[in-house]
């Protein structure tokens, strides 16, 4: 069974918008759907020296792999029967697709994991800008049984605050900007800072 997305009218396709191609004009040529010589010449001759739009073609190609494989894997299953489990099958379809989306994945599963170590003056610990920080303050000789924490800016600019959890020892921050930071610990309820670290990111 042919599973491909239905022809569309070609005589209103718009192959390039201003210096670059147009996602419709990638979408028709990565799914071999371009069928006039002209835009097809026109649509290669720009990929030979665009890198740009060559970036988005790969994008484009991967994404339709992925969605072709995922079909493969429903069509292999094609009458509901509820004594199946097709969980497995939703999972490794939305798996290959998420590989080729643009970007977004990649990016914001990244970590960083960073051991904090308490002082007063500057610091060498430094921590990548805009990227999630999984952040360990050192505990070593206190004795409370919850803790609070907060971080400011340099200037004393609180940017985030919470509880930390005991049980793994870490927090967890969302990136942040460039710039110095110090993370504030206190006995849950109270204001006293037992600890004070200087994050430097950058």
């Amino acid at each position: 069974m042919d599973r491909r997305l239905p022809e569309r009218d070609q005589s209103a396709l718009q192959i390039l918008e201003g210096s670059h191609l147009t996602e419709d004009a990638l979408e028709v040529y990565s799914l071999g759907r371009l069928s006039s010589e002209e835009d097809i010449a026109v649509v290669e001759e720009h990929i030979l020296v665009c890198g740009y739009c060559q970036t988005r073609l790969e994008k484009m190609d991967g994404f339709v792999e992925a969605a072709v494989a995922g079909a493969k894997l429903v069509a292999a299953n094609p009458a509901p029967d509820k004594s199946r489990n097709y969980l497995p099958i939703a999972i490794a379809a939305s798996a290959a697709l998420m590989v080729f989306l643009p970007g977004v994945f990649e990016q914001n599963n990244q970590q960083a994991s960073i051991d904090l170590v308490a002082v007063r003056n500057e610091t060498k610990l430094t921590a990548p800008a805009h990227q999630s920080l999984n952040l360990k303050p050192d505990l070593t000789g206190l004795s409370a049984t919850a803790y609070d924490w907060e971080l400011s800016r340099i200037d004393g600019q609180v940017q985030s605050s919470g509880k930390l959890d005991l049980n793994s020892g870490r927090l967890v921050i969302s990136g942040l900007d460039a710039g110095q930071y110090w993370l504030r610990l206190k006995t849950a309820g109270q204001q006293d800072v037992l600890r004070e670290f200087s994050l430097s990111v950058k």
